[in-house]
C-alpha cells in the first residue's frame, strides 16, 4: 500500500533520467490502480535494475505482490525497503498486511501500531488505509481476516501513540529549509537526530545527518555539508548502527562525497575501506558500489592512475554482481577517464571503454550522464 509518490534519489542523478524513471513509476502506479499488477511489477523491475535504491519502487511492488498473493516475495521488499527507510509508513502497513497473511496476528498489530506513530499528516486517511486492507484480503481470499483486521486498526485511532517523525517528514523540512535558510536546516537537523538519539534509534540519527550533508552539499553548501557528515560520523564511531547497516553505508558516501567535493582526496580514501566493510553487512549494495566510485575519482585527483583504474575496475565488477546500472555507467565512465592518463595502452583500448560506458548509458538510460 502507498501514501503517494515521492521521488528522492539519495544521491545525484541527471534531470532527463530522474524524469525518465520518475515517467516510469507513473505508469506502474496506473496500472496498479486498474488491477493489472503483473504488468505493473514488470516495470519496477526496470527502474530497480537501474536504481535499486529507490523506495517507491520497494513500497509499490510489495503492495502489487499482496495483491498477486506472492507473499513471500513481497516480505522481501518490505524488509529492504525499510533498511532505506526505518519509518515509512506505507511499508509498515505492507508489513502488517504480509504478517497477518501469514496468521501472525501479533506481529501484524505491531507492525500497524507502528505506522500509527507515522501515519501520514495529509494526503491520506484512515479510510484510505481500511479500504486497502480489506482490498488485499479480498484478493488473497483472505477477506473476513482482514475485514476483522481493517476494524481492529480503525479502533487503534482512539488510543494515543508517540509519534515520531519520518524521512518523509525531515526530508520536507529540509527542502523547504534549504533556498530560505540553511542554517535552519542544521538546526533542523540537530534537534531530529537528538530525537532519535533519545530513542536509542542510531541509524535514524545517520540518517538525519546523511540527508542533511545531502541536502547541503547539493545547493553549494559545501562546508555546512561537511559539519552535517562528519558530525553523524561522530556518532557513528561512538554508538554503532545497531542491525541496520544501510544508513551506516549512506552515512559514510555522505561523508567521502562531502570531502570529494571540496577537494581533500586523501579523506576520502581513508574512508572508502571503512565504508566496504560496513557494507558486508548490507543485503542491498549500493554506496559500497558508489564509494568506488569516489575513490576512482580522488585517486585520479591524487596523481595516481593505476590505483583509480583498479578502483574503476571494481565498480563495474561489483554494479554487475548486484545489478545496479547506474554505478555500472559510472564505472565505465571512470575507466573511460582513467584509460587517457594509463601509459601503454593501444588507442583501440581507450575507446571500448568509451564504447562500454556509452553503451550502458543508452540501456540504463543515463545517455546524459
Amino acid at each position: 500500500m502507498r501514501t503517494g509518490l515521492l521521488i528522492f534519489f539519495l544521491f545525484s542523478i541527471t534531470p532527463s533520467s530522474a524524469q525518465y524513471y520518475d515517467s516510469l513509476l507513473q505508469v506502474s502506479y496506473s496500472l496498479s490502480e486498474q488491477g493489472k499488477y503483473q504488468a505493473s511489477q514488470e516495470i519496477l523491475e526496470k527502474v530497480r535494475a537501474a536504481l535499486p535504491e529507490n523506495l517507491n519502487v520497494y513500497i509499490q511492488s510489495s503492495y502489487n505482490l499482496l495483491h498477486l498473493g506472492n507473499v513471500d516475495d513481497a516480505g522481501g521488499y518490505i524488509s529492504t525497503g525499510l533498511q532505506i527507510d526505518p519509518t515509512n509508513y506505507s511499508l509498515y502497513l505492507n508489513g502488517a498486511l504480509y504478517f497477518a497473511a501469514k496468521g501472525n496476528t501479533a506481529s501484524s498489530h505491531a507492525y500497524l501500531i507502528e505506522s500509527l506513530k507515522v501515519f501520514p499528516v495529509k494526503g491520506f486517511s484512515m479510510k484510505d488505509a481500511i479500504e486497502g486492507i480489506r482490498a488485499v484480503g479480498v484478493d488473497i481470499q483472505q477477506g473476513d481476516a482482514f475485514n476483522t483486521l481493517a476494524q481492529w486498526y480503525e479502533q487503534q485511532q482512539k488510543f494515543t501513540v508517540e509519534r515520531y517523525p519520518s524521512l518523509d517528514e525531515i526530508n520536507a523540512t529540509f527542502s523547504q529549509n534549504i533556498e530560505k535558510n540553511p542554517s535552519e536546516l542544521i538546526v533542523k537537523a540537530h534537534a531530529y537526530a537528538n530525537r532519535f538519539a533519545s530513542m536509542n534509534w542510531h541509524e535514524m540519527v545517520l540518517a538525519v545527518y546523511g540527508q542533511a550533508a545531502l541536502w547541503l552539499r547539493s545547493y553549494g553548501y559545501l562546508s555546512q555539508a561537511l559539519e552535517m557528515a562528519q558530525t553523524g560520523y561522530s556518532h557513528y564511531y561512538k554508538n554503532g548502527y545497531r542491525e541496520n547497516a544501510f544508513q551506516a553505508s549512506f552515512l559514510l558516501y555522505q561523508l567521502m562525497e562531502s570531502y570529494q567535493t571540496i577537494g581533500n582526496y586523501e579523506r576520502v580514501i581513508q574512508h572508502v575501506e571503512e565504508l566496504t566493510t560496513v557494507a558486508t553487512k548490507v543485503n542491498l549494495h549500493v554506496y559500497d558500489i558508489l564509494g568506488l566510485v569516489a575513490a576512482s575519482a580522488a585517486y585520479q585527483g591524487l596523481g595516481k592512475p593505476d590505483e583509480a583504474k583498479y578502483m574503476a575496475g571494481l565498480t563495474v565488477q561489483f554494479a554487475q554482481k548486484y545489478g545496479f546500472g547506474y554505478a555500472l555507467v559510472r564505472g565505465y565512465n571512470a575507466a573511460f577517464i582513467n584509460a587517457f592518463y594509463q601509459e601503454g595502452l593501444e588507442p583501440k583500448e581507450v575507446v571500448n571503454y568509451g564504447e562500454l560506458a556509452q553503451q550502458y548509458a543508452f540501456t540504463y538510460h543515463f545517455d546524459d550522464l
